[in-house]
């Protein structure tokens, strides 16, 4: 039983030390499960695309995705969509 502790112990904290990297974990959780998405916008255009975060009280990731869900796209039913964020 001890041994199997140990195996399992190496698998989860690491082989070469027994402290967790909780950094580490989460990179690792973020490749496996996510995947980043890249525009090009004029300067100007990010400008207002700020200013109109700002004012509703959202992030620019929220912005898109509530842009997306509001699209013929939303029969995907994003579950990345979050609440928004009060100020």
């Amino acid at each position: 039983m001890i041994g199997q502790w140990v195996i399992v112990s190496l698998l989860i904290w690491g082989k070469n030390n027994m402290s967790f990297n909780q950094q580490e974990y989460i990179n690792k959780y973020k490749k496996e499960h996510y995947s980043k998405l890249s525009v090009d916008l004029l300067k100007e255009d990010k400008e207002k695309l700020v200013m109109i975060c700002n004012e509703q009280g959202i992030t620019i990731k929220q912005f898109i995705l509530d842009a997306l869900n509001k699209s013929y796209l939303n029969m995907l039913e994003f579950k990345s969509n979050r609440k928004r964020k009060s100020k």
